[in-house]
């Protein structure tokens, strides 16, 4: 196998015009299209291992099995009383490639207002069609003060004499010349990582795989596909879902998620196997002589020093092999460490909130009380069915070696079968669909006094989309075979399914930080930081939970639906009455939806593996209070950490708003921006 990573001491040869710390999914795009310009020199620092050839990783049909491996930096959550004083495991990639190596491949996007969101905090050109649209400015350009320009004959009017009107044609050309020129050069964002292989009218119309060619990239590095068959619950998702008043989504990556759809996966159709950073950004390109990649290397700090009166990045400080270095820039640090470790980087580097800093014995650089503030998360619940024991799981494959090797077997051979199959059975719902608007408005008058009236942008932002009368996906459900549920233990002669459902837009807000120094020693990248979700906590949070328990209600009523219902036999966690029944038939307070699963809310909640929102990115402009730091900002609009010269973050940590999608797509397109 070919070593990616040199030793040590050729990457400190090297003079770096950029340094990125953490090569995960947006770290490698980045290292990727910098590179692309021949006289900048990359260097990316990574604390995990290469591992391209590894099964686990590779096999989209063993998704979760690197969970809690060597390839898992394994953090977890200070207890949560909003969960029964429970503490969380947090997955986070430890591998190059990061957490895109280790997620479920899911492929989707926000709607068009999560990210217009991010524009009205103050964030310009972060908005849906800023995304999607590179060039709309330049067209709307033409347009202003009265101007047309006419790409082919070039005839400009306007009520303007005709000197001036030479005067602008001649401008005009000059800009449209540079337009013609980027344009071959760049694509919207959310499309350029993309390299959708489309499916035949045939499997369109048998798995309901429909998409709309005009959101989709066509020759991006990361390779997205639909499976090339499913397992029997999916053949009932979408009729069962229709049942249920739900329509299917013939174009989900469009603007809008709602409905009932297939999705797509981060999956090379040629091969079969898991399309990542690692291998669509960085693999691809490892024989640059201007791209150096140094793996398991811990990043102490980022090396600040004083310049004209203000700090300025210049390197890194980090340990390999057991052995401390220093590695310098000419240019600019972009830490790329994601939600828990980019805000850990800041604070072990002399920037955030003094008392942190203090506590943990490191010296103050750059006040910003933000570092690490708003974390949000996706909150789960997973319901266990046991169904029909011809259907084939996961689970089965694990417990029995014949039956894994076997699928080895078919996917070696064909590339075929469950070992190629990720989940796809998919919808995004609006409150309203599953509680009557009467009860949201009650709701919403009681515990949200605080924030509809709150000077804070992003709390305005949120109870204004609880209360919209747009449809949007406030709730994710998505079934599959296995069980993913870490509290329930299936018997090994059974078979199970597994209703997952999903909080999109939480008020729960927490908190990641450096802990406080221990024996008199500062803190070190070696102590994990302090993660506090604060899951469920406050009015807000309250409201997050009993959406929650509704949304279970429905989740319950969508497997006691025909079709789907007709391969079901019980629910067993948490325990139905009607457990010993088969072919669906639920008890009758599940029926009426009377059934209380505010326990089962409070006792099985966990992450979606989603945090975003610890070094926000927000400016000044059209926020009221005028000032950063006041309305919770790390960043700015392009991505540079306020106080500091030369130092960027590019990951999910910049989001200042949770969107209702997995996330990697949009981390990528944050990446490729």
């Amino acid at each position: 196998m070919k070593k990616y990573s040199g030793p040590v001491e050729a990457f400190l040869d090297h003079k770096f015009t950029h340094l990125i710390i953490g090569g995960g999914t947006a770290g490698l795009v980045v290292a990727a299209r910098l590179s692309e310009n021949p006289d900048l020199t990359v260097g990316v620092l990574e604390a995990g291992p290469a591992a391209f050839d590894e099964r686990r990783i590779n096999v989209p049909g063993r998704f979760s099995e690197s969970l809690g491996s060597e390839y898992d930096w394994k953090f977890e959550t200070v207890a949560q009383a909003g969960v029964n004083g429970r503490t969380l495991p947090w997955a986070r990639g430890r591998v190059l490639g990061g957490s895109s190596a280790l997620n479920f491949m899911v492929w989707n996007r926000g709607n068009r207002e999560d990210y217009d969101a991010w524009e009205e905090l103050g964030n310009e050109g972060w908005g849906w069609d800023g995304l999607l649209s590179v060039f709309s400015f330049l067209f709307s350009f033409f347009s202003f003060s009265g101007l047309f320009c006419s790409s082919k004959t070039i005839e400009c009017t306007a009520r303007i004499n005709s000197a001036a009107a030479l005067a602008i044609n001649w401008a005009l050309l000059q800009i449209w010349s540079v337009a013609i020129v980027l344009k071959q050069r760049t694509r919207p964002f959310f499309k350029k990582s993309e390299h959708l292989h489309r499916p035949d009218a045939d499997h369109q119309t048998r798995h309901q795989s429909y998409f709309d060619t005009e959101f989709h990239g066509a020759d991006g590095p990361l390779q997205t596909a639909y499976c090339l068959e499913y397992g029997t619950p999916h053949q009932h998702w979408h009729a069962t879902l229709n049942k249920l008043g739900v329509d299917i989504n013939r174009s989900h990556c469009s603007g809008s998620n709602v409905g009932v759809w297939t999705s797509i996966g981060s999956v090379d159709a040629a091969t079969r196997e898991r399309s990542y950073s690692a291998t669509a950004y960085y693999r691809p390109n490892a024989d640059r002589a201007n791209l150096v990649l140094l793996t398991e290397a811990v990043v102490r700090e980022v090396v600040l020093e004083r310049q004209e009166g203000e700090w300025a990045a210049k390197g890194a400080r980090f340990v390999h092999g057991k052995k401390e270095y220093t590695v310098r820039t000419e240019g600019e640090v972009v830490v790329c460490a994601g939600s828990v470790q980019s805000p850990q980087l800041l604070e072990l580097s002399g920037i955030g909130n003094p008392r942190v800093l203090q506590a943990a014995g490191i010296d103050i650089k750059v006040d910003n009380p933000s570092v690490g503030e708003n974390l949000q998360d996706h909150l789960m619940t997973a319901m266990i069915y046991e169904i029909n024991p011809e259907i084939m799981t996961s689970d089965a494959i694990r417990a029995d070696p014949i039956l894994a090797d076997a699928a080895d077997a078919t996917y070696a051979a064909s590339k075929s079968g469950i070992r190629t199959i990720v989940p796809s059975s998919f919808s995004y719902l609006p409150f309203s669909h599953i509680v009557p608007p009467s009860d949201l408005s009650t709701l919403a008058s009681s515990l949200l006094k605080d924030y509809t009236a709150s000077t804070s942008p992003r709390d305005r932002i949120l109870a204004q989309r609880f209360l919209s009368e747009k449809p949007l996906g406030q709730i994710e459900f998505i079934f599959d075979v296995g069980n993913y549920s870490a509290y329930f233990t299936g018997l090994p002669d059974k078979r199970y399914a597994t209703m997952l459902t999903m909080l999109q837009y939480p008020f729960s807000k927490g908190s990641v930080h450096i802990p406080a120094m221990t024996d008199g020693q500062a803190t070190t990248s070696e102590n994990k930081p302090v993660i506090d979700p604060q899951y469920y906590a406050g009015p807000g949070g309250q409201l997050d939970f009993l959406m929650m328990v509704a949304a279970q209600k429905f989740a319950a009523q969508i497997c006691a639906t025909e079709p789907l219902s007709n391969i079901i036999l019980s629910r067993v966690f948490p325990p139905s009455a009607s457990a010993s029944n088969i072919h669906g038939q639920e008890s009758e307070e599940t029926k009426k939806g009377e059934e209380d699963f505010a326990p089962f809310v409070r006792d099985a909640t966990v992450t979606d593996w989603h945090p975003v929102g610890t070094c926000a990115m927000g400016s000044d402009n059209h926020i009221p209070t005028h000032n950063h730091i006041d309305n919770g900002f790390v960043v700015d609009g392009r991505l540079r950490v306020y106080g500091v010269r030369g130092l960027r973050v590019v990951d999910a940590s910049v989001m200042p708003l949770q969107i209702s999608a997995h996330l990697q797509s949009t981390v990528y397109a944050i990446g490729e921006k």
